[in-house]
Order: C-alpha cells, then sequence, then structure tokens
C-alpha cells in the first residue's frame, strides 16, 4: 500500500510482470457523486481508499474476480484495480496472462477537458508492441476481458473486467461521440446522447415499425433518435417540440401534461416506454406508472430516467424499483448511470421470460 499525496491509502504500484490480484475496485462516476457512492456500498464491505474529481477505488474485504460486478448504480465504469502501473508494457502483459487470453485494451484519462487524441497515442503504442496479448480493436463483445489503462492526474492505474451487460464498450463507460449544435443540424437535446448510451449498454434493440410511448418529450432529442431507428413516436408533453421532430410522418405531438392525460386516451400498443421529466422520482413515477400498467402487456423495453435533487437521493432507488417492477412484472428492471447523465440515474426495464 502507499499513501498519496492527500494522505489518502490506494493500492500500490504493480510489480513488473508479476501474476497480480486485486482487492481494490476503481469507480468512475459523475463529479460531486464520489461520497455517496463509496457510503453506498459500505454495508458489503468496501472502504473509500481515495478520491478525485468523478473517481473513486474502494478496498474490498477479499480478492476480487475479473468478472466481479460492483453494485453501484452510480459508478458509470467499475473494475477491479491493480494499482499504479510499473512498468507498463510488463503490467499490461501480467494482467493477459491473469485474462488466460488475448485481452481488449482501453485506455481512459479522466481529465474532464482531455483530448482523445492522447489516449488514442498511448493505446496504440501499447497495442503495437503486445501484439501477441492485445486483440486487434477495442470494442469488447460480452465475455472478452478488457485491460484498461486510466490515467489519473497523468499517472496510469490499471484494471481488468470482463464485458457483461450494463458494462459500457466505451473506454472507462466514456462513448466517443461528436454531435453537432441543434442549430447546425445535430439533435435538439442531450437526451439523444443519453438514450443512445442507455440502448447500447443494455444491449436494448427497438425495431423498424415498433411504438415507443415517450412522456417528458420536448424538445425531442430521444425521439430523434428513436425516429431514426425507424420506431412510431407518441410524445406527451406541454412544450413545444423541436421543429424537425414535430413535422415527422411518424411522430405523434400530445402536447398535454401527462398527469392530466388518461392512459385510455392514447391507443396502444406500445413496445417502448420513456420517461424523462424535470420533477423528483417519486413525482414521475405517480405520472408515469398508470401508462406502464396500461401497455404491460406489449412492453419490451421501459427507460425511467430518475432526476435527483441531491446524491443521496440514490439511497431510494430500491423502492422506486419495486414500484416499477409491480407496474410491470414481465419486465427486469436494473438502474445504472452513463455519461450523458447530469444528476440523473436511469431504470431500465427489460422482458424477460417468465420465470426467469
Amino acid at each position: 500500500m502507499t499513501t498519496d499525496a492527500a494522505g489518502a491509502r490506494g493500492p500500490a504500484a504493480m510489480p513488473p510482470a508479476v501474476l497480480p490480484t486485486s482487492t481494490f475496485w476503481l469507480a468512475l462516476c459523475a463529479p460531486g457523486a464520489e461520497k455517496t457512492l463509496a457510503a453506498g456500498v459500505a454495508a458489503a464491505g468496501l472502504r473509500l481508499a481515495f478520491s478525485r474529481k468523478g473517481v473513486v477505488t474502494l478496498k474490498a474485504p477479499g480478492a476480487l474476480a475479473a468478472d466481479a460486478r460492483l453494485d453501484a448504480p452510480l459508478a458509470r465504469f467499475a473494475a477491479p484495480c491493480f494499482g499504479r502501473a510499473g512498468e507498463l508494457h510488463d503490467d499490461v502483459r501480467a494482467l493477459a496472462r491473469v485474462a488466460g487470453a488475448p485481452v481488449r485494451l482501453h485506455v481512459l484519462d479522466t481529465a474532464a477537458d482531455a483530448a482523445w487524441q492522447e489516449a488514442d497515442a498511448l493505446r496504440a503504442a501499447l497495442a503495437a508492441e503486445l501484439r501477441d496479448v492485445v486483440r486487434e480493436g477495442e470494442r469488447p463483445e460480452p465475455g472478452d476481458h478488457v485491460v484498461t489503462v486510466v490515467l489519473i492526474d497523468g499517472t496510469p492505474w490499471l484494471t481488468l473486467h470482463r464485458h457483461a451487460l450494463f458494462g459500457s464498450p466505451w473506454p472507462g463507460g466514456r462513448p466517443r461521440v461528436t454531435i453537432a449544435a441543434p442549430d447546425q443540424g445535430g439533435p435538439p437535446s442531450r437526451a439523444y446522447l443519453k438514450l443512445r448510451e442507455v440502448l447500447e449498454r443494455a444491449a436494448l434493440e427497438p425495431r423498424p415499425g415498433e411504438r415507443a410511448l415517450e412522456i417528458g418529450a420536448a424538445p425531442g432529442g430521444a425521439a430523434m433518435l428513436l425516429l431514426e431507428l425507424g420506431l412510431d413516436v407518441v410524445g406527451v408533453d406541454p412544450n413545444e417540440m423541436d421543429a424537425r421532430v414535430a413535422a415527422h410522418p411518424r411522430f405523434v405531438h400530445v402536447r398535454t401534461p401527462s398527469t392530466q392525460l388518461e392512459p385510455s386516451r392514447i391507443a396502444g400498443p406500445f413496445h417502448w416506454l420513456l420517461v424523462d421529466v424535470n420533477v423528483p422520482p417519486g413525482t414521475a413515477l405517480r405520472g408515469a406508472l398508470p401508462f406502464v400498467a396500461a401497455h404491460v402487456d406489449t412492453l419490451r423495453g421501459v427507460v425511467f430516467t430518475l432526476k435527483l435533487k441531491q446524491w443521496s437521493m440514490v439511497a431510494e432507488l430500491p423502492d422506486w424499483l419495486r414500484r416499477l417492477e409491480r407496474a410491470a412484472p414481465r419486465l427486469a428492471f436494473t438502474a445504472t448511470s452513463v455519461a450523458s447523465h447530469g444528476q440523473e440515474l436511469v431504470a431500465v426495464g427489460r422482458r424477460v421470460q417468465r420465470g426467469r
């Protein structure tokens, strides 16, 4: 163990060419959520080691496997951590031996204003020298082992995890997606990116011809993505929609607050329900659950954004998920955070077979 400049204790630098074990988690979260994330996992025996803006390391009570999962919805990325790198090439090779097969290699700079070019250059240099243990291409498939070099204040830290559902395929959970501003042809709101990330992480696949109901649709970011995917969309919102969305032949705008609308007034079937309203989660649930219940037989998925006035509200998440599961017993719900989120989470419901 070593102590950093702020006096916090963290995992020591990894000796090169030694097969290591990990007893630490490294998690990335929204800036400001660090203490709440750590407090939420304390009951599982995890202790805060140190934190930086958007970064937390947690000491586990025992060794962690590469396919371990951190139960922390505020974590946008979490993986067993092997400490600060010594000889980076040797350490990546050692982690590939831990995985027992060639690995995907990710490099991420946690600096908020970091350019991807520097991280990409480091990844390219490492991959070129480690062709025998690093797989071509960085995008993992389920089951792939991923070594992530996380640059914290310029210092490389190493993690190893196994890619699975609700794990981002992007380095550290940060998609490298650049979109134009609305006045330059880009989507009308951040909801476009939020939904795109959620669909990718949860492996949700809306199909052309399916119908989506969106509560809190204005100005139309999520609706634009669904329309691009070939869906028919009904948007419920008293506010104006982006002109491009409003004029789309597969979009219908119901310009009424959802709280003043009977679900029976909107004819189904609907395969997808999206909720993103700027009110507390309890209020949003009261308004949206009647729509969940009305279309429960045909829904394939639910994407419910939960606005957190304070990060500590995440303690109420189990109750919110129970309410959703009672309304839609054929869906399995989980919650996560994505890089495009502000102070919010998303509850994602996926249709499952009975008895699973």
